[in-house]
């Protein structure tokens, strides 16, 4: 049996991010009928949150930590430093929801969801693609 290739891997996990957005975007929205809105910003209203924002937010944040990690190979301690980065922009991205100021509780809280739902699939399955040796060339 062959091992899979490493960008089919971290497709896969670029995938599942998207999907687990999506999952809690359904659960909250759509099946609690919460009405999950984007906080206002900078004078700028919030607006409904729809399900291509959602794919879309999920994606470009997935695919940044894959190309991150692809500039990271190419030092030692990869895999570690990688991850704590992943983490801590995690952590920095919760403050995204209550940055607004007129989402409801269930938005901000939706919102939360999304983010770690996201890095909870996200960092575990690409994390495993890689390891903290040095690249040979």
């Amino acid at each position: 049996m062959s091992q899979q290739p490493v960008w089919q891997a971290r497709l896969i996990a670029v995938v599942a991010a998207v999907v687990a957005a999506v999952l809690v975007w359904l659960a909250t929205d759509v099946l609690l009928d919460l009405d999950v809105r984007t906080p206002a910003v900078g004078g700028q209203p919030g607006g409904p949150l729809g399900v291509g924002m959602v794919i879309g937010s999920a994606a470009v944040a997935a695919l940044l930590g894959w190309g991150l990690l692809a500039l990271l190979e190419k030092t030692a301690r990869a895999r570690t430093t990688w991850t704590a980065i992943a983490v801590v922009f995690t952590v920095l991205s919760l403050a995204g929801p209550f940055l607004g100021e007129d989402a409801s509780t269930s938005s901000r809280v939706s919102l939360l969801a999304m983010h770690l739902a996201v890095a909870a699939v996200y960092i575990p399955l690409t994390r495993r693609t890689t390891s903290d040796r040095v690249a040979v060339g």
